[in-house]
Protein backbone atom coordinates (compact mmCIF):
# COMPACT_ATOMS: atom_id res chain seq x y z
CA UNK A 1 0.00 0.00 0.00
CA UNK A 2 1.39 3.53 -0.61
CA UNK A 3 -0.56 5.84 1.28
CA UNK A 4 0.40 9.76 3.06
CA UNK A 5 -0.54 12.82 4.06
CA UNK A 6 0.05 16.08 2.66
CA UNK A 7 -0.45 19.63 3.92
CA UNK A 8 -0.57 22.25 1.25
CA UNK A 9 -0.40 26.22 1.78
CA UNK A 10 -2.33 28.11 -0.90
CA UNK A 11 -2.84 31.89 -1.87
CA UNK A 12 -6.26 32.88 -0.92
CA UNK A 13 -8.42 32.97 -4.13
CA UNK A 14 -11.72 35.28 -4.00
CA UNK A 15 -15.04 33.20 -4.42
CA UNK A 16 -17.37 34.74 -6.65
CA UNK A 17 -20.29 33.91 -9.21
CA UNK A 18 -22.38 36.40 -11.28
CA UNK A 19 -23.49 38.59 -8.21
CA UNK A 20 -20.74 37.91 -6.14
CA UNK A 21 -18.80 35.51 -3.52
CA UNK A 22 -20.35 34.07 -0.41
CA UNK A 23 -19.62 31.79 2.63
CA UNK A 24 -19.04 28.39 2.94
CA UNK A 25 -21.44 26.94 5.46
CA UNK A 26 -19.68 28.00 8.33
CA UNK A 27 -16.09 26.32 7.49
CA UNK A 28 -14.77 29.78 6.05
CA UNK A 29 -14.04 30.07 2.39
CA UNK A 30 -11.85 27.66 0.58
CA UNK A 31 -9.63 28.83 -1.24
CA UNK A 32 -7.93 25.81 -2.80
CA UNK A 33 -7.54 21.88 -3.07
CA UNK A 34 -4.29 19.75 -2.60
CA UNK A 35 -4.58 18.36 -6.06
CA UNK A 36 -1.69 20.01 -7.84
CA UNK A 37 0.12 16.68 -8.30
CA UNK A 38 -3.29 14.70 -8.83
CA UNK A 39 -3.83 12.53 -12.13
CA UNK A 40 -6.94 10.88 -10.66
CA UNK A 41 -9.37 11.64 -7.93
CA UNK A 42 -12.14 10.32 -6.49
CA UNK A 43 -14.21 10.06 -3.50
CA UNK A 44 -14.86 7.38 -0.28
CA UNK A 45 -15.45 7.04 3.29
CA UNK A 46 -12.21 8.04 5.53
CA UNK A 47 -11.58 4.39 6.43
CA UNK A 48 -13.91 1.63 7.37
CA UNK A 49 -11.08 0.30 9.70
CA UNK A 50 -12.06 2.37 12.68
CA UNK A 51 -15.12 4.03 13.71
CA UNK A 52 -16.67 3.23 10.46
CA UNK A 53 -20.32 4.27 11.40
CA UNK A 54 -19.07 7.54 13.23
CA UNK A 55 -16.68 8.29 9.98
CA UNK A 56 -19.79 7.62 7.46
CA UNK A 57 -21.88 9.53 8.88
CA UNK A 58 -19.74 12.32 8.40
CA UNK A 59 -19.77 11.48 4.82
CA UNK A 60 -17.27 10.99 2.09
CA UNK A 61 -13.96 12.34 1.75
CA UNK A 62 -11.89 13.42 -1.55
CA UNK A 63 -8.32 10.94 -2.48
CA UNK A 64 -5.55 11.41 -4.88
CA UNK A 65 -3.60 9.12 -6.67
CA UNK A 66 -0.84 10.54 -8.39
CA UNK A 67 1.22 9.94 -11.21
CA UNK A 68 3.47 7.95 -8.79
CA UNK A 69 0.69 5.44 -7.79
CA UNK A 70 0.55 6.99 -3.96
CA UNK A 71 -2.93 7.25 -2.75
CA UNK A 72 -3.30 10.52 -0.44
CA UNK A 73 -6.62 12.38 1.34
CA UNK A 74 -7.16 15.57 -0.24
CA UNK A 75 -7.02 18.92 1.45
CA UNK A 76 -8.08 21.80 1.40
CA UNK A 77 -6.75 25.41 2.83
CA UNK A 78 -9.89 28.16 4.14
CA UNK A 79 -9.37 31.84 4.15
CA UNK A 80 -7.35 31.76 7.21
CA UNK A 81 -4.14 29.30 5.71
CA UNK A 82 -5.82 26.59 7.56
CA UNK A 83 -5.61 23.41 5.95
CA UNK A 84 -8.45 21.07 6.82
CA UNK A 85 -10.07 17.45 5.00
CA UNK A 86 -12.29 17.84 3.06
CA UNK A 87 -14.39 15.43 5.76
CA UNK A 88 -15.80 18.54 6.75
CA UNK A 89 -17.07 19.68 3.14
CA UNK A 90 -19.04 16.58 2.57
CA UNK A 91 -18.25 16.25 -0.86
CA UNK A 92 -20.92 14.20 -2.62
CA UNK A 93 -19.74 14.51 -6.25
CA UNK A 94 -17.06 14.96 -8.83
CA UNK A 95 -17.59 15.58 -12.71
CA UNK A 96 -14.81 16.34 -15.25
CA UNK A 97 -15.70 19.77 -16.80
CA UNK A 98 -12.83 20.92 -19.44
CA UNK A 99 -9.11 20.50 -19.69
CA UNK A 100 -8.87 23.06 -16.91
CA UNK A 101 -11.37 22.19 -14.89
CA UNK A 102 -13.62 19.98 -12.58
CA UNK A 103 -16.43 20.62 -10.37
CA UNK A 104 -17.13 19.19 -7.40
CA UNK A 105 -20.34 19.21 -5.01
CA UNK A 106 -21.14 19.19 -1.40
CA UNK A 107 -23.59 18.20 1.16
CA UNK A 108 -22.98 21.18 2.42
CA UNK A 109 -25.25 24.60 2.35
CA UNK A 110 -23.72 28.78 2.70
CA UNK A 111 -24.82 31.00 4.51
CA UNK A 112 -27.65 32.29 1.76
CA UNK A 113 -28.44 28.15 2.22
CA UNK A 114 -27.46 27.79 -1.44
CA UNK A 115 -25.88 23.83 -1.56
CA UNK A 116 -21.36 24.33 -2.08
CA UNK A 117 -20.17 23.27 -5.14
CA UNK A 118 -16.70 24.52 -6.71
CA UNK A 119 -15.27 25.13 -10.05
CA UNK A 120 -11.70 24.03 -9.29
CA UNK A 121 -8.44 24.26 -11.50
CA UNK A 122 -6.91 21.07 -12.53
CA UNK A 123 -3.35 22.65 -12.70
CA UNK A 124 -3.26 24.46 -9.23
CA UNK A 125 -6.32 23.13 -7.35
CA UNK A 126 -7.64 26.78 -7.25
CA UNK A 127 -11.65 26.82 -6.31
CA UNK A 128 -14.27 29.29 -7.39
CA UNK A 129 -17.93 29.73 -6.43
CA UNK A 130 -20.58 28.37 -8.52
CA UNK A 131 -23.05 28.97 -5.89
CA UNK A 132 -24.95 31.58 -8.61
CA UNK A 133 -25.47 29.44 -11.53
CA UNK A 134 -26.74 25.95 -10.03
CA UNK A 135 -24.94 23.02 -8.96
CA UNK A 136 -25.42 20.18 -11.94
CA UNK A 137 -27.54 17.85 -10.38
CA UNK A 138 -29.62 16.72 -13.35
CA UNK A 139 -30.76 13.41 -14.84
CA UNK A 140 -28.93 12.12 -18.07
CA UNK A 141 -31.25 9.43 -19.39
CA UNK A 142 -29.33 7.88 -22.74
CA UNK A 143 -25.01 6.76 -22.34
CA UNK A 144 -24.78 5.18 -19.03
CA UNK A 145 -21.38 7.26 -18.83
CA UNK A 146 -22.83 10.30 -20.37
CA UNK A 147 -21.25 13.02 -18.85
CA UNK A 148 -23.21 14.95 -16.43
CA UNK A 149 -20.67 18.14 -17.58
CA UNK A 150 -20.50 19.03 -21.07
CA UNK A 151 -17.93 21.40 -22.90
CA UNK A 152 -17.67 23.08 -26.47
CA UNK A 153 -15.01 24.89 -27.67
CA UNK A 154 -15.52 27.99 -26.36
CA UNK A 155 -15.08 27.59 -22.44
CA UNK A 156 -18.96 27.08 -22.17
CA UNK A 157 -19.96 24.07 -19.89
CA UNK A 158 -23.36 22.37 -20.18
CA UNK A 159 -25.44 21.17 -17.09
CA UNK A 160 -28.87 20.77 -16.36
CA UNK A 161 -29.56 21.90 -12.67
CA UNK A 162 -32.78 22.10 -10.35
CA UNK A 163 -31.59 24.74 -8.64
CA UNK A 164 -33.22 27.34 -10.58
CA UNK A 165 -36.24 25.18 -11.42
CA UNK A 166 -38.70 27.10 -9.01
CA UNK A 167 -40.11 24.05 -8.42
CA UNK A 168 -40.36 22.80 -12.35
CA UNK A 169 -38.16 20.75 -13.66
CA UNK A 170 -34.64 20.33 -14.37
CA UNK A 171 -32.99 23.41 -17.02
CA UNK A 172 -30.29 23.31 -18.67
CA UNK A 173 -27.56 25.79 -18.47
CA UNK A 174 -24.76 27.21 -19.91
CA UNK A 175 -22.18 28.39 -17.74
CA UNK A 176 -19.34 30.34 -19.14
CA UNK A 177 -15.77 30.04 -17.11
CA UNK A 178 -13.46 32.49 -19.54
CA UNK A 179 -13.00 34.19 -16.11
CA UNK A 180 -13.34 31.84 -12.97
CA UNK A 181 -14.37 34.81 -10.68
CA UNK A 182 -16.81 35.55 -12.50
CA UNK A 183 -18.96 32.41 -14.22
CA UNK A 184 -22.02 33.15 -16.06
CA UNK A 185 -24.79 31.51 -16.95
CA UNK A 186 -27.77 30.84 -18.93
CA UNK A 187 -31.05 28.74 -19.45
CA UNK A 188 -31.21 27.30 -22.89
CA UNK A 189 -34.36 25.47 -22.35
CA UNK A 190 -37.28 27.61 -23.44
CA UNK A 191 -40.24 28.79 -20.95
CA UNK A 192 -42.65 26.08 -21.88
CA UNK A 193 -39.97 22.98 -21.62
CA UNK A 194 -38.82 23.97 -17.99
CA UNK A 195 -42.09 22.26 -17.05
CA UNK A 196 -41.77 19.54 -18.94
CA UNK A 197 -38.82 15.95 -18.41
CA UNK A 198 -35.61 17.32 -19.60
CA UNK A 199 -34.64 13.69 -20.78
CA UNK A 200 -30.91 13.71 -22.47
CA UNK A 201 -28.96 16.56 -24.01
CA UNK A 202 -25.28 17.11 -26.17
CA UNK A 203 -23.05 20.03 -27.44
CA UNK A 204 -21.08 20.12 -30.00
CA UNK A 205 -17.70 22.02 -30.42
CA UNK A 206 -19.40 25.11 -31.99
CA UNK A 207 -21.53 25.25 -28.71
CA UNK A 208 -24.89 24.34 -30.70
CA UNK A 209 -26.89 22.26 -28.26
CA UNK A 210 -29.51 19.65 -28.89
CA UNK A 211 -31.89 18.16 -26.22
CA UNK A 212 -35.12 16.66 -25.79
CA UNK A 213 -37.90 16.85 -23.56
CA UNK A 214 -41.38 15.38 -23.13
CA UNK A 215 -44.73 15.55 -21.04
CA UNK A 216 -48.48 15.84 -21.54
CA UNK A 217 -48.14 19.21 -22.79
CA UNK A 218 -44.99 19.52 -25.72
CA UNK A 219 -42.68 16.52 -26.39
CA UNK A 220 -39.86 16.85 -28.98
CA UNK A 221 -36.39 17.42 -29.48
CA UNK A 222 -35.19 21.02 -29.87
CA UNK A 223 -31.37 22.71 -31.00
CA UNK A 224 -30.70 25.48 -29.32
CA UNK A 225 -28.09 27.57 -31.64
CA UNK A 226 -24.76 28.73 -30.38
CA UNK A 227 -25.80 32.31 -31.96
CA UNK A 228 -29.47 32.08 -30.74
CA UNK A 229 -32.42 30.70 -31.53
CA UNK A 230 -34.47 27.08 -31.52
CA UNK A 231 -35.47 24.77 -34.14
CA UNK A 232 -37.39 21.82 -33.46
CA UNK A 233 -36.32 18.62 -35.23
CA UNK A 234 -38.11 15.74 -36.39
CA UNK A 235 -36.22 13.38 -34.06
CA UNK A 236 -37.67 10.66 -31.86
CA UNK A 237 -36.68 11.93 -28.44
CA UNK A 238 -35.64 8.92 -27.19
CA UNK A 239 -33.16 9.20 -29.58
CA UNK A 240 -29.18 8.93 -28.74
CA UNK A 241 -26.73 12.17 -29.08
CA UNK A 242 -22.96 12.46 -29.68
CA UNK A 243 -20.16 14.69 -30.78
CA UNK A 244 -18.13 12.58 -32.68
CA UNK A 245 -13.98 13.49 -33.22
CA UNK A 246 -15.38 15.88 -36.57
CA UNK A 247 -17.00 18.53 -33.79
CA UNK A 248 -20.56 17.88 -34.79
CA UNK A 249 -23.55 16.22 -33.81
CA UNK A 250 -24.87 12.95 -34.48
CA UNK A 251 -27.98 11.25 -33.39
CA UNK A 252 -29.74 7.24 -33.97
CA UNK A 253 -32.78 7.81 -36.10
CA UNK A 254 -36.00 5.84 -35.92
CA UNK A 255 -36.24 2.04 -37.29
CA UNK A 256 -36.93 1.88 -41.15
CA UNK A 257 -37.67 -1.29 -43.27
CA UNK A 258 -35.08 -1.87 -46.01
CA UNK A 259 -37.13 -3.45 -49.05
CA UNK A 260 -34.13 -4.20 -50.61
CA UNK A 261 -32.52 -6.46 -47.96
CA UNK A 262 -35.82 -6.94 -46.38
CA UNK A 263 -34.37 -6.03 -42.63
CA UNK A 264 -35.17 -3.56 -40.03
CA UNK A 265 -32.07 -0.67 -39.51
CA UNK A 266 -31.15 2.17 -37.44
CA UNK A 267 -30.39 5.34 -39.57
CA UNK A 268 -27.35 7.44 -38.34
CA UNK A 269 -27.71 11.19 -38.60
CA UNK A 270 -24.95 13.76 -38.77
CA UNK A 271 -26.15 17.26 -38.17
CA UNK A 272 -24.32 19.66 -40.30
CA UNK A 273 -25.33 23.07 -39.09
CA UNK A 274 -24.10 26.85 -40.24
CA UNK A 275 -25.73 29.94 -38.15
CA UNK A 276 -29.45 28.72 -38.06
CA UNK A 277 -29.23 26.12 -40.86
CA UNK A 278 -29.21 22.96 -40.46
CA UNK A 279 -28.92 19.85 -42.56
CA UNK A 280 -29.67 16.40 -41.63
CA UNK A 281 -27.26 14.01 -43.61
CA UNK A 282 -27.56 10.27 -43.55
CA UNK A 283 -24.40 9.20 -42.14
CA UNK A 284 -24.83 5.27 -42.05
CA UNK A 285 -26.70 2.91 -40.25
CA UNK A 286 -26.69 -0.24 -37.74
CA UNK A 287 -28.38 -3.49 -37.71
CA UNK A 288 -28.39 -3.55 -34.29
CA UNK A 289 -30.86 -1.45 -31.83
CA UNK A 290 -28.92 1.22 -29.72
CA UNK A 291 -31.56 0.98 -26.39
CA UNK A 292 -31.12 1.75 -22.82
CA UNK A 293 -28.39 0.62 -20.94
CA UNK A 294 -25.92 1.66 -23.90
CA UNK A 295 -21.99 2.93 -23.45
CA UNK A 296 -20.52 5.55 -25.89
CA UNK A 297 -16.49 5.27 -26.02
CA UNK A 298 -13.74 7.07 -28.01
CA UNK A 299 -10.55 6.21 -28.76
CA UNK A 300 -8.15 6.69 -32.23
CA UNK A 301 -10.83 9.49 -33.40
CA UNK A 302 -13.24 6.67 -34.05
CA UNK A 303 -16.60 6.27 -31.81
CA UNK A 304 -18.23 3.57 -30.19
CA UNK A 305 -21.13 2.59 -28.94
CA UNK A 306 -21.28 -1.12 -26.77
CA UNK A 307 -24.92 -1.90 -26.31
CA UNK A 308 -27.20 -3.54 -23.81
CA UNK A 309 -26.78 -6.85 -25.84
CA UNK A 310 -22.89 -6.59 -25.43
CA UNK A 311 -22.43 -5.78 -29.17
CA UNK A 312 -19.59 -3.17 -30.32
CA UNK A 313 -20.80 -0.71 -33.31
CA UNK A 314 -18.34 1.52 -34.23
CA UNK A 315 -20.87 3.91 -35.10
CA UNK A 316 -17.88 6.93 -36.36
CA UNK A 317 -15.00 6.24 -38.48
CA UNK A 318 -13.20 8.37 -40.74
CA UNK A 319 -14.73 5.86 -43.63
CA UNK A 320 -17.71 6.89 -43.06
CA UNK A 321 -18.86 3.73 -42.79
CA UNK A 322 -20.52 2.20 -39.19
CA UNK A 323 -20.63 -1.39 -38.56
CA UNK A 324 -20.23 -4.21 -36.12
CA UNK A 325 -16.84 -4.49 -34.42
CA UNK A 326 -16.77 -8.52 -35.42
CA UNK A 327 -15.45 -11.07 -32.85
CA UNK A 328 -15.24 -8.91 -29.41
CA UNK A 329 -17.21 -11.52 -26.56
CA UNK A 330 -20.54 -9.99 -25.48
CA UNK A 331 -19.95 -9.52 -21.43
CA UNK A 332 -23.00 -9.38 -19.28
CA UNK A 333 -24.36 -6.71 -16.55
CA UNK A 334 -21.27 -4.27 -17.74
CA UNK A 335 -19.75 -2.60 -14.65
CA UNK A 336 -18.07 0.10 -16.18
CA UNK A 337 -16.02 1.24 -19.47
CA UNK A 338 -13.27 3.22 -20.27
CA UNK A 339 -10.46 3.62 -23.43
CA UNK A 340 -7.29 4.97 -24.29
CA UNK A 341 -5.87 6.09 -27.72
CA UNK A 342 -5.57 2.86 -28.48
CA UNK A 343 -7.55 0.75 -26.92
CA UNK A 344 -11.13 -0.07 -24.82
CA UNK A 345 -11.89 -1.39 -21.61
CA UNK A 346 -14.89 -3.03 -20.85
CA UNK A 347 -15.68 -4.23 -16.96
CA UNK A 348 -18.51 -7.28 -17.14
CA UNK A 349 -19.27 -10.94 -16.62
CA UNK A 350 -19.22 -14.12 -18.81
CA UNK A 351 -20.58 -17.26 -17.52
CA UNK A 352 -21.12 -15.81 -14.32
CA UNK A 353 -17.26 -14.69 -13.79
CA UNK A 354 -16.20 -11.62 -13.77
CA UNK A 355 -13.69 -10.12 -16.19
CA UNK A 356 -12.06 -7.07 -18.17
CA UNK A 357 -11.76 -7.41 -21.88
CA UNK A 358 -8.90 -4.98 -23.41
CA UNK A 359 -9.56 -4.28 -27.44
CA UNK A 360 -7.99 -2.69 -30.02
CA UNK A 361 -11.12 -1.87 -32.13
CA UNK A 362 -9.46 -1.28 -35.31
CA UNK A 363 -7.62 -4.85 -35.63
CA UNK A 364 -10.13 -6.36 -33.78
CA UNK A 365 -7.38 -8.02 -31.69
CA UNK A 366 -8.88 -8.48 -27.62
CA UNK A 367 -7.15 -10.27 -24.82
CA UNK A 368 -8.12 -10.70 -20.94
CA UNK A 369 -6.62 -8.03 -18.92
CA UNK A 370 -6.53 -10.45 -16.13
CA UNK A 371 -7.26 -14.13 -15.38
CA UNK A 372 -11.47 -14.01 -15.21
CA UNK A 373 -12.50 -14.89 -11.45
CA UNK A 374 -9.35 -12.77 -9.87
CA UNK A 375 -11.19 -9.29 -9.75
CA UNK A 376 -14.84 -7.71 -10.24
CA UNK A 377 -14.11 -4.01 -11.44
CA UNK A 378 -16.67 -1.55 -9.56
CA UNK A 379 -14.77 1.60 -11.39
CA UNK A 380 -11.85 2.24 -13.90
CA UNK A 381 -9.86 5.05 -15.71
CA UNK A 382 -7.20 5.12 -17.79
CA UNK A 383 -4.37 8.22 -17.54
CA UNK A 384 -0.35 8.12 -17.55
CA UNK A 385 -0.14 4.58 -19.52
CA UNK A 386 -1.97 2.88 -16.54
CA UNK A 387 -5.72 1.35 -15.78
CA UNK A 388 -6.77 2.57 -12.30
CA UNK A 389 -9.11 0.27 -10.97
CA UNK A 390 -11.76 -0.17 -7.76
CA UNK A 391 -11.97 -3.65 -7.47
CA UNK A 392 -13.45 -6.83 -5.17
CA UNK A 393 -10.17 -9.34 -4.87
CA UNK A 394 -12.24 -12.27 -5.25
CA UNK A 395 -9.96 -14.50 -2.95
CA UNK A 396 -10.01 -12.40 0.38
CA UNK A 397 -12.75 -10.23 -0.52
CA UNK A 398 -11.01 -6.78 0.04
CA UNK A 399 -11.83 -3.71 -2.08
CA UNK A 400 -8.99 -2.58 -3.18
CA UNK A 401 -7.92 0.06 -5.19
CA UNK A 402 -4.99 -0.64 -7.71
CA UNK A 403 -3.53 -0.31 -11.02
CA UNK A 404 -2.60 -2.47 -13.89
CA UNK A 405 0.49 -1.95 -15.97
CA UNK A 406 0.67 -2.62 -20.13
CA UNK A 407 1.44 -5.86 -18.71
CA UNK A 408 -1.92 -6.59 -16.70
CA UNK A 409 0.54 -6.94 -14.00
CA UNK A 410 -1.15 -5.41 -11.00
CA UNK A 411 -0.08 -3.29 -8.20
CA UNK A 412 -2.13 -2.41 -5.45
CA UNK A 413 -2.34 1.06 -4.56
CA UNK A 414 -4.62 0.95 -1.13
CA UNK A 415 -6.67 -1.61 0.53
CA UNK A 416 -7.18 0.41 4.09
CA UNK A 417 -10.73 2.04 2.95
CA UNK A 418 -12.41 -1.27 1.99
CA UNK A 419 -14.80 0.18 0.35
CA UNK A 420 -16.63 1.32 -3.67
CA UNK A 421 -15.28 4.27 -4.45
CA UNK A 422 -17.68 6.97 -6.14
CA UNK A 423 -16.32 9.33 -9.33
CA UNK A 424 -13.02 7.90 -9.51
CA UNK A 425 -11.97 10.72 -12.69
CA UNK A 426 -8.81 11.63 -14.43
CA UNK A 427 -8.12 15.04 -14.08
CA UNK A 428 -4.39 15.22 -15.82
Amino acid sequence: MKRGLTVVLAALVLLTGCDGGYGDGGYGNVSALSIADAENLYLAPKSKTEEAAARDAEGNVMFKITKEGIVIEVTFTNDKGETESTEKLKPTALYHANDDYFIVVYDNYDNDGQQMSHLASKKTGAVYSLGNVGVPDGPVNDFENHPVVLSDGQNNLYYSTSEYGNGKNYELYCVNVSNPEKVLAKALTSVNDGSQQLDRYMVDVAGNVIYSHFGSNNSGVRLVFAGGGYKNLNIDYFSFYWTASDGKLYCVGDQVYDETTWEYRYPIYRLDIEGQKVTETEYGNVDFYIGGDSYYLESGGRAYILNNEGQLLEVYNPEGKPHLVEGVPALTNIQTVTQSEEELFIAGESNGEPRVIRINPVTGVWSDLYTPGDYEVYNMVYAGDRLTVNALRMKDGAIIMGEFDGTGKMNVLDETSNSKVLYLTRIK
